[in-house]
């Protein structure tokens, strides 16, 4: 775990290098997910969802600012201020989908531990990234 946590906050810091000033939304925090799935409670694991979906949907809003940022730029806009807006957009989906990874590792750690919490819970989804990566402008 101590390596994914490296991971995650040098994700966070390329995140946070890129992405502040395309858009004037706040920037989400990086979800420390340090739990091990397989020693988990579920009441922790749920708790962690929550903060990935809260973290997903903050990232989300953030991308979508930065897509409309894009669009707004126009034809007229440098293709080096095109080209920063779309690292800023891919870095955040990157994180984003760094932690999902993390997370849906740690869930399937759970779920093979505590095999009796899979007919207590709801069927649930894996956190996926909605915001997925794009290609700068050529």
């Amino acid at each position: 775990m101590k390596t994914f946590a490296r991971i995650l906050i040098a994700a966070a810091s390329c995140f946070a290098l890129h992405a502040h000033a395309a858009c004037e939304l706040p920037l989400p925090n990086a979800v420390k997910v340090l739990a091990d799935g397989a020693t988990a409670s579920a009441e922790g694991i749920a708790a962690l969802r929550a903060e990935i979906n809260a973290y997903r949907d903050v990232v989300t809003t953030y991308v979508d600012c930065v897509d409309q940022e894009l669009a707004a730029a126009g034809e007229e806009a440098s293709a080096e201020y095109k080209s920063i807006l779309v690292n800023r957009r891919n870095a955040a989906a990157a994180e984003l989908d760094i932690v999902a990874v993390a997370f849906n590792r740690q869930l399937r750690a759970f779920k093979a531990a505590h095999p009796e919490e899979q007919a207590a819970s709801q069927p649930s989804s894996s956190t996926q990234s909605s915001a997925g990566s794009q290609a700068p402008p050529q």
